[in-house]
């Protein structure tokens, strides 16, 4: 019997949930958090902290303009303004902030009912279907058509930052719960882990309010206790190891196959592995190996499952 190495070589895309948000990303809560709510001051000094944590300008202009779509256009265009005013204020204090990548162009040949429907499926994981979309069939296409293909199309932010973005927007907003909990569970599918919904809670304790902390953890409890429940193979929160196929190891049991997570660095590339080790396995002793991996160039949360 071989010991088995799954290893993932991009940690934004595959993570355990050992690993936590960096600095760049925590500091987006407060951003959209304090956006949403329309608290001008307080988000000037978040806007500042995302600066200095190494958001680049465009990242952060995305990050505001996106917010529109859920705080409604006031609240983004004051953002905007008040990023303005900070930019300036860093500039005359010998401040030089990085402007960061542009958006590609969006490909060609897909209407944008097309494009938005894949890409709205591939941030749900299916297709997206409901009661409210068939009553008003415009809010569908206008979703699809602009949320999804303009914005979400945009390759300034990943899925998963844009839901951290979102998530912390509605948890600011308040009286959102139904779409809060929506974004959570895609947030799930994009690679968020129980960790890091943690600390996003605790960032919205720390920078913007208990409320809104409480609102959003109240959810993410709500989740995590239906997911224990459903069995294992649904998502990502319903497995300690975070393997999502039909029959994977769930826990770990004496006299069979087990997992045991580790994480490392090389090169400030954050690794995380899984390692599976044979029935009666003994930590000094020498067994062959085989490791799984995509290549160190590519991106891609599908390794072969074990």
């Amino acid at each position: 019997f071989t010991a088995a190495f799954v290893i993932q070589l991009k940690a934004q895309e595959k993570m355990t949930s050992t690993i936590p948000l960096n600095k760049k990303e925590l500091s987006i809560v407060p951003i959209a958090a304090l956006t949403a709510k329309g608290e001008m001051p307080k988000l000037q000094t978040a806007l500042e902290e995302g600066l200095d944590a190494g958001l680049t300008i465009n990242e952060t202009k995305e990050i505001l303009t996106q917010l529109y779509a859920y705080a409604g256009f006031p609240r983004s265009l004051n953002a905007l303004h008040m990023l303005m005013t900070v930019l300036e204020d860093r500039k005359k204090k010998g401040i030089t902030d990085e402007q960061g990548k542009e958006a590609s162009p969006i490909p060609t040949g897909k209407t944008k009912l097309q494009a938005g429907t894949e890409n709205q499926t591939r941030l749900v994981g299916q297709p997206v279907k409901g009661a409210i979309y068939e009553f008003a069939p415009v809010i569908d296409r206008f979703l699809k058509e602009h949320l999804f293909a303009d914005i979400f199309g945009r390759d300034i932010l990943d899925y998963k930052t844009r839901e951290i973005t979102t998530i912390s927007a509605l948890a600011g907003l308040g009286g959102a719960e139904n779409q809060l909990r929506s974004h959570i569970n895609v947030g799930i599918h994009t690679g968020l882990t129980a960790t890091q919904l943690d600390a996003i809670v605790s960032a919205l304790q720390l920078k913007v309010g208990i409320t809104e902390s409480q609102s959003m953890k109240i959810i993410v409890q709500d989740i995590l206790k239906s997911s224990m429940k459903n069995g294992p193979a649904t998502g990502r929160l319903q497995n300690p190891f975070t393997l999502v196929y039909d029959g994977a190891i769930t826990e770990n049991v004496k006299g069979q196959v087990n997992i045991r997570p580790v994480t490392y660095k090389i090169r400030d590339i954050n690794i995380a592995a899984n390692i599976y080790t044979p029935p009666n396995y003994e930590p000094g002793g020498h067994y062959p190996a085989i490791v799984v991996a995509p290549p160190n160039g590519g991106g891609t949360e599908k390794v072969a499952g074990l």
